[in-house]
């Protein structure tokens, strides 16, 4: 398997969009439908008129701030393929699991 900045890149439209996949809390992704619904029909920038136009403002925005605090407003290099943050609860949860696993590979090694 090739290393993370070798693999190609995923289909892009002519227009610049392609589909990503995040792990967010179910609540946080439901209140913030839940609040893009109760006032798209606002005049921009806080009325959008699909969830997917409000996200991307909000990540424009999150963007220029951290350009802005931490790179004198310019933008920063592109991130390597296998940027990824870490999730701690996700890291909890899978040392829990793997706890479980390798206990269960020890007992059944002990009979």
């Amino acid at each position: 398997m090739p290393a993370d900045d070798q693999t190609p890149a995923a289909h892009v439209t002519a227009n610049g969009y392609r589909s990503h996949a995040y792990y967010l809390p179910t609540a946080l992704h439901e209140r913030l439908k839940a609040a893009w619904w109760a006032t798209k029909d606002e005049p921009a920038p806080d009325g959008e008129p699909s969830l997917a136009t409000k996200v991307a403002r909000l990540f424009e925005e999150e963007a220029e701030r951290l350009e802005q605090k931490f790179n004198g407003g310019e933008p920063f290099p592109p991130a390597p393929r296998r940027a990824r943050g870490v999730d701690p609860e996700a890291s909890r949860r899978q040392g829990e699991f793997m706890t479980g696993v390798w206990s269960k590979s020890r007992d059944q090694r002990q009979q």
